[in-house]
């Protein structure tokens, strides 16, 4: 399996999930909640960067939110 060359940061997940930001920031918190590798940071300066996600990993936090009762 190659690797992932399009990522998706985290500002826009939403918007591609349709799901509120804040509970996608919350999920995201806490890295068990995504799978291995599909969250990835990306450091912009010594104390900056944002989170990005795989293709895949966009996909971890639907199937996460589907299993949790609202």
């Amino acid at each position: 399996m190659g690797r992932d060359t399009h990522i998706v940061a985290i500002g826009h997940v939403p918007k591609v999930i349709r799901e509120n930001p804040e509970l996608l920031e919350q999920i995201a918190a806490n890295s068990d909640n995504i799978d291995y590798g599909e969250m990835i940071h990306f450091s912009t300066g010594p104390d900056e960067g944002f989170t990005a996600f795989t293709e895949r990993g966009v996909e971890s936090p639907k199937e996460f939110m589907a299993d949790e009762p609202r």
